[in-house]
């Protein structure tokens, strides 16, 4: 099962290297040139930039990123990283070097500090008309408290420059987070936190097989029908106590480690939403559904169920003591064979690059009935960078969108290959069917607005009854709450909401 945006990017690559083949080809042969000079004419694609035209731009563009104080969510893919693998360091110089061909434009990366943090940098820059970033890569979150207040342009004015219905540019975020048909911040190949941020679960396959348990859940999967009933159904069997000491702790055998926030994540796989769009594009409070409280009754079984599952931050300083942390330790016992499911994003793929023996494969998250259409894979977007012009930048708006143009379309062909079909289905996958289920995680992304918000947060994003978080305390507490919970916070959540909205009304 390859994914449309996939193919088309493949179909890109393979054209490239046609493009490539021709131009070396510099001996033809007498009838190639009789060919050519009876007026006949064959059209070669020079790969994913031939819809643009080349030029000399003689442009240097700053690139505002977050630095290595951000630790795993660090920006890596604008210049050659140290933390990168090395055929990802090749792919990101040979984009670069086709964006400065094709352009005439080079890259100056400036990287955030935890002195210096993105959105000090972007409101002292507009108070002070600095003007000393042409593109921002700010986490989501801190971009939708950044637009509101006028510091992004609305990429939206430059179609001339960008064609956002190509693969490269993922248009499902940008029918997600536009506003009033205006969209200040959006993502694309260029941007690799969006794909590293997106939950998934992993399973232990020899765990499976030494409980014998007979469901595969990639065919599930395949067949529309991996739903949570199917996921607590077989955690239920992988539970018991095997370390030889009295009592259940995370040194036992688990059917499912979770996270507290994956509860946000089976509201969403569920094909519910924190919050839709109306017919004006504006955004609208929508978790109070009719099927929310049905939702949250099997989330609050799953979470709450002891013979099925742990919380991974409930044992997190015992793990402390013990020299790890609660989430190596839940990534640990998946490798012992003493979890059968765990919940991760992406990201925490890497983790178990050092398990080299480890077979084990990658899920999305279930559906809430077989009878959905499709599977919802949320990206947390807490640490999930996104990409932004900002109001006063350095360069010409045109330019360093059409940079951006060719950033993400170059992107498509070396770094973003790179790291999906190589790093990630080649060297941290095991199997055909977890990189088909990669193309179903990837294909089926949701950003949810009032995720992104956080409306009603009064301490920060992580404020617990905030819009992104108020269903993961629920999910956690072992009783659903959700009808009281939710009358709690709804006020503040509705005037969070309506004062986004008034903001961007405002802006000239």
């Amino acid at each position: 099962m390859i994914s449309a945006k996939r193919a088309a990017a493949v179909l890109l690559s393979l054209l490239l290297l046609l493009s490539m083949l021709v131009a070396c080809d510099t001996g033809g042969d007498e009838s190639d040139s009789s060919l050519a000079s009876s007026g006949e004419t064959s059209t070669v694609s020079q790969g994913p930039l031939d819809h643009i035209e080349t030029q000399d731009l003689s442009l240097v563009l700053n690139v505002l990123v977050e630095g290595d104080y951000r630790t795993t969510y660090a920006s890596t893919e604008v210049l050659a990283h140290e933390k990168n693998p090395s055929l990802l360091n090749e792919m990101i110089e040979e984009r670069n070097n086709m964006l400065e061909a094709k352009l005439g434009v080079t890259l100056n990366e400036i990287r955030t500090a935890e002195s210096s943090t993105m959105t000090d940098l972007l409101r002292n820059n507009q108070l002070s008309g600095s003007m000393l970033y042409d593109i921002v890569m700010p986490y989501f979150h801190d971009a939708a408290q950044l637009a509101p207040d006028g510091l992004f342009l609305n990429l939206y004015d430059f179609d001339e420059q960008i064609n956002f219905d190509a693969p490269y540019w993922d248009s499902r975020c940008a029918e997600d987070v536009s506003v009033a048909g205006k969209l200040y911040f959006t993502t694309g190949d260029l941007s690799l936190l969006t794909f590293d941020c997106t939950h998934c679960l992993i399973f232990n396959k020899k765990l499976m097989r030494d409980l014998g348990i007979e469901e595969n859940p990639y065919q599930l999967v395949l067949d529309g029908e991996w739903t949570i009933d199917k996921l607590h159904e077989m955690a239920k069997q992988a539970t018991y106590d095997s370390d030889g000491v009295t009592g259940m702790t995370y040194k036992d055998t688990w059917g499912m480690f979770i996270n507290q926030n994956y509860a946000t994540s089976l509201f969403i796989a569920s094909g519910e939403r924190l919050s839709r769009k109306d017919e004006d594009d504006m955004p609208i409070i929508t978790v109070n559904s009719e099927n929310a409280v049905r939702v949250m009754d099997k989330i609050v079984s799953l979470f709450s169920d002891k013979s099925s599952t742990i919380l991974i931050e409930s044992f997190a300083t015992e793990a402390t003591a013990g020299g790890g942390t609660c989430w190596t330790e839940a990534t640990r016992a998946v490798a012992e064979d003493r979890a059968l499911f765990r919940s991760m994003a992406v990201i925490d793929l890497k983790e178990l690059d050092e398990y080299a023996d480890l077979d084990y494969g990658i899920l999305p998250s279930p559906k809430f009935s077989a009878d959905q259409e499709d599977y919802e894979c949320y990206v947390s977007t807490v640490y999930a960078s996104c990409i932004a012009i900002p109001a006063t930048p350095a360069a010409e708006p045109e330019q360093i969108a059409l940079a951006l143009e060719v950033l993400n379309a170059a992107s498509s062909v070396t770094v973003h290959d790179a790291y999906y079909e190589t790093i990630l289905k080649k060297r941290s996958l095991k199997d055909d069917e977890s990189e088909r289920v990669l193309d179903i995680l990837f294909e089926n992304r949701v950003y949810d607005l009032g995720a992104i918000y956080g409306w009603g947060q009064t301490t920060g994003i992580f404020d617990a009854d905030s819009l992104t978080n108020f269903l993961n305390g629920i999910a956690v507490s072992g009783q659903n709450t959700f009808a009281s919970k939710w009358e709690t916070i709804e006020g503040k959540v509705k005037t969070g909401m309506e004062q986004t909205i008034a903001a961007y009304e405002n802006i000239k």
